[in-house]
């Protein structure tokens, strides 16, 4: 259910993009004990300072970032959100259990 946040944040913000097509990549596997997820969609292009965003998102990110903390404390996952030109990410590894 954690995942799911981020799968409908790709759907929301892939719609607000500029150009025709709307482009949505979600991958999820399982390696050496770890929950590996991606997801990726296309975005607005807007400036931003430096590709990896620092700020943390809406609150549904907060939501989710404060479950993976209580779940999986600090060092348990790792979180990577990128925005390049029209194209934002996110890489979540979690320990499975």
């Amino acid at each position: 259910m954690l995942l799911i946040i981020f799968v409908e944040n790709a759907f929301k913000h892939a719609k607000n993009t500029i150009g025709h097509k709307i482009l949505i990549d979600i991958k999820l596997s399982v390696s050496n004990g770890f929950i590996v997820f991606f997801a990726g969609n296309s975005c607005k292009d807007q400036p931003v300072e430096n590709s990896l965003i620092r700020e943390r998102g809406g609150v549904g990110i907060n939501n989710a970032i404060k479950r993976l903390e209580l779940v999986y404390g600090r060092g348990g996952y790792s979180l990577e959100q990128r925005k390049e030109h029209d194209y934002y990410t996110v890489n979540l590894t979690i320990k499975a259990r």
